[in-house]
C-alpha cells in the first residue's frame, strides 16, 4: 500500500484552514473511494444559536494511504441565508464518483442542499473559503477621535500638568 505524501499535506492544510474544529467523523458509505474512506466534518456554530451553523467543511480521505478524495465547504449565512457551497474533487477519482452517482440514480450529484449546488473549483479556492469562514472574527476598529474631542483631551492633560 502506497502512502500519499501529497494527500497528507492536503489533510494538514485542511486542518489548519478549519483551525482543527473537527466535529464529526464517519465511514463514507459509497464504494467509489474504497473501503477505508472516512469523512471528517468541521463546523462553526452561529453565535447565540448553538444548534444552527454559520459554516461547515468536509474532507473525505483514505485512512490507510491518506489520499484526499474531496474537500468541500458550505457558507449557510451568505446572501441572507440562501447560502453557497464549493467543492474540490481529486481529478483521479472524480469520474469514479460521478459513475457511482449515476449507478445509484442520483440526478444531482453536485447538490449541496435544497436549491444550492456545489460549485466545482480548485483546492486553493476551497481552502481559502474555509479559512475565511473558520478564521477569527474581524476585530472592531477603534473610532477615531474628532478634532474637538482631541482638543478637549489635550486641554485636560494641560490642566493636570499645571496642577503638579
Amino acid at each position: 500500500m502506497k502512502f500519499d505524501q501529497c494527500g497528507a499535506m492536503r489533510i494538514n492544510r485542511f486542518f489548519n484552514a478549519c483551525q482543527f474544529r473537527i466535529s464529526d467523523s464517519d465511514k463514507f458509505c459509497w464504494g467509489c473511494y474504497g473501503n477505508n474512506a472516512q469523512i471528517l466534518d468541521a463546523t462553526v456554530p452561529l453565535k447565540n444559536k448553538p444548534r444552527q451553523f454559520k459554516a461547515g467543511a468536509q474532507i473525505i480521505i483514505d485512512t490507510a494511504t491518506h489520499t484526499v478524495f474531496e474537500i468541500s465547504v458550505a457558507d449557510y449565512t451568505w446572501n441572507k441565508g440562501k447560502g453557497r457551497a464549493f467543492k474540490w474533487y481529486n481529478p483521479e477519482y472524480s469520474l469514479i464518483h460521478d459513475v457511482e452517482a449515476a449507478r445509484r440514480g442520483v440526478e444531482h450529484a453536485d447538490q449541496a442542499w435544497d436549491n444550492v449546488n456545489y460549485k466545482r473549483t480548485n483546492e486553493a479556492t476551497v481552502l481559502r473559503h474555509i479559512k475565511s469562514l473558520f478564521g477569527p472574527a474581524p476585530r472592531k476598529k477603534k473610532k477615531k477621535a474628532s478634532a474637538p474631542r482631541k482638543l478637549a483631551k489635550a486641554f485636560k492633560r494641560k490642566k493636570a500638568v499645571g496642577r503638579r
